[in-house]
């Protein structure tokens, strides 16, 4: 322990921090309080500048007057802040003289006041300090200023380099990350003459569409060929009809008969019985099939296979397939008409189009 610093409550009445308390309360007290402990306190000591250390050192020893003179200081470490008694040309100051740091506790202890109160106090930070602060700011503030510029360089090459598709492209990928995929059902594969299934390999594909109205013209389809249609240039009003080789699937002939204008009743039935043996028929109707339509063509038909010809009107929408020489099964779509009615035609005068599809086996012969 330092001279003169005794633990609290076994001080000396003489030890020099006793005294220095004394003279603190004589210096702060009232002018009575002064006058009356005048008579036992010991004459002032010489006035003199007030100085005081940063970290730890030494205060110069006041020679007293006597034995019993209060003293300025004296020699010694200073274990702690104690208060201390520092005079001015003409003034008096009370300060703190800055002890050894607690652990834990801030820097900086109380400031040294004298005169005017314009001292600096013994806790701020050095000038040597703030300039090093001041240079680490402009520093760290000229590294940002070039990271900055080095990164907007950077990206300015790389725009300049990288494909106006390739950047478009990874900029579309960056915004779909975050979207939920969305589930699309495959389209489905497309099928002889556009059946929902497909047929077997050993069957034929057959499709018949009948005329709707005067803009819909009739179209027949065997395994993916249009046999009859508008872009063959081949389909008309009337009945139209085509044979088809059934062993090799090849077109034999096709045309189509007026039942409007013209007698052209008999000249159907003649080409219907040219057909050979072994043939598949495919007949349709467009617009109308019916006015000028014979029975003895009627019932040509009608052997063949027919139920509905005997039953046909004026613009009935009729389709029908057959066979020459060997009978088709009874589980495929052979026949279908529409009646014209005024009530339900879709079209202005005409019924809506009807059509039939399937699948024929090849080993009916």
């Amino acid at each position: 322990m330092s001279p003169g610093l005794e633990p609290h409550g076994q001080q000396d009445p003489r030890s020099p921090l006793r005294k220095w308390r004394r003279e603190l309360s004589l210096s702060t007290g009232t002018s009575d309080e002064r006058d009356e402990a005048g008579s036992r306190s010991a004459p002032q000591p010489k006035k003199r500048p007030c100085t005081f250390p940063h970290e730890w050192g030494s205060i110069p020893k006041q020679q007293g007057a006597g034995r019993g003179r209060a003293k300025a200081g004296w020699s010694g470490q200073v274990a702690a802040s104690f208060p201390v008694l520092c005079w001015q040309p003409g003034e008096v100051g009370v300060g703190c003289v800055r002890g050894r740091r607690r652990k834990g506790e801030r820097g900086g202890g109380a400031a040294a006041t004298a005169g005017d109160g314009k001292g600096q106090g013994m806790g701020g930070p050095s000038p040597s300090r703030a300039m090093w602060q001041r240079r680490q700011y402009f520093v760290k503030l000229s590294g940002l200023l070039l990271a900055s510029s080095f990164a907007w360089y950077l990206g300015y090459v790389f725009a300049a380099h990288v494909p106006q598709e390739s950047l478009s492209t990874s900029i579309a990928y960056l915004q779909d990350i975050g979207k939920k995929p969305v589930l699309r059902v495959p389209l489905p594969k497309r099928q002889k003459c556009d059946h929902w299934s497909p047929c077997s390999p050993g069957s034929y594909a057959y499709r018949i569409l009948s005329g709707g109205g005067k803009e819909k013209l009739a179209k027949i389809c065997f395994e993916d060929e249009l046999l009859i249609s508008e872009e063959k240039g081949n389909v008309g009003r009337g009945i139209n009809i085509a044979i088809v080789n059934y062993e090799t699937g090849k077109l034999i002939s096709a045309n189509f008969f007026d039942m409007w204008e013209g007698d052209h009743s008999e000249e159907m039935v003649a080409f219907i019985e040219s057909v050979p043996q072994g043939s598949l028929l495919f007949m349709v109707t467009h617009d109308d099939g019916s006015a000028r339509l014979k029975s003895n063509a009627k019932k040509l038909v009608e052997t063949l296979g027919s139920k509905e010809i005997q039953n046909m009107k004026f613009r009935s929408s009729w389709a029908f397939v057959a066979a020459k020489g060997f009978k088709l099964p009874d589980d495929i779509e052979k026949e279908k008409i529409n009646h014209s009615d005024s009530k339900k035609n879709r079209y202005s005068g005409w019924p809506a189009e009807i059509q039939i599809e399937g699948c024929i086996p090849r080993n009916l012969m």
